[in-house]
């Protein structure tokens, strides 16, 4: 399958949200502006097994990020219950939000018609919200590693130091 189509362009403002969190409470991507830069990371689900990974690796590597002034936000379809109880199982130490209804999920990125479930994508924004690259993908590995990530942060980091 071809590679969709950008749903926002580099360079813009990412699309607002406010969604609930399994740390409780709501994060809006407002929460970060002039202070973090993101890393939105859409996944299928509690039940996916490629995405468990990819959370996990996410987990790994947090320290790495929080180091480059950066916050992991991953966003599931599934209710909030069930992505605390994934979180909980895989000990993630960042927010998992509830996108129960796929509108946030169908503003940044596709979702399968078959499936009803977001592309693996991630998006990364500068900390003043601007959208510097992405990736929607049509299956999880075709995703960038964690290494590419956080070398792109260190660009953002050169590029503007706090």
């Amino acid at each position: 399958m071809a590679q969709p189509a950008e749903k926002i362009n580099i360079d813009t403002i990412i699309p607002f949200f406010n969604l609930p969190s399994d740390k409780g409470g709501y994060i809006k991507t407002w929460d970060f502006k002039q202070r973090k830069h993101l890393v939105i990371y859409f996944f299928g689900g509690a039940d996916c097994t490629e995405c468990k990974n990819t959370l996990s690796k996410f987990a790994e590597h947090y320290a790495d990020y929080r180091r480059l002034n950066t916050e992991v936000l991953a966003i599931g379809k599934d209710s909030l219950d069930r992505l605390t109880n994934l979180a909980n199982d895989l000990h993630l130490p960042y927010p998992v939000l509830s996108d129960a209804t796929g509108e946030v999920a169908n503003r940044y990125t596709y979702i399968d018609a078959t499936t009803g479930i977001p592309y693996p994508s991630i998006f990364v924004a500068d900390r003043y919200g601007s959208l510097e690259e992405e990736w929607v993908v049509s299956q999880e590995h075709e995703l960038p590693s964690q290494e590419q990530l956080l070398s792109l942060l260190q660009l953002f980091e050169l590029r503007c130091p706090e």
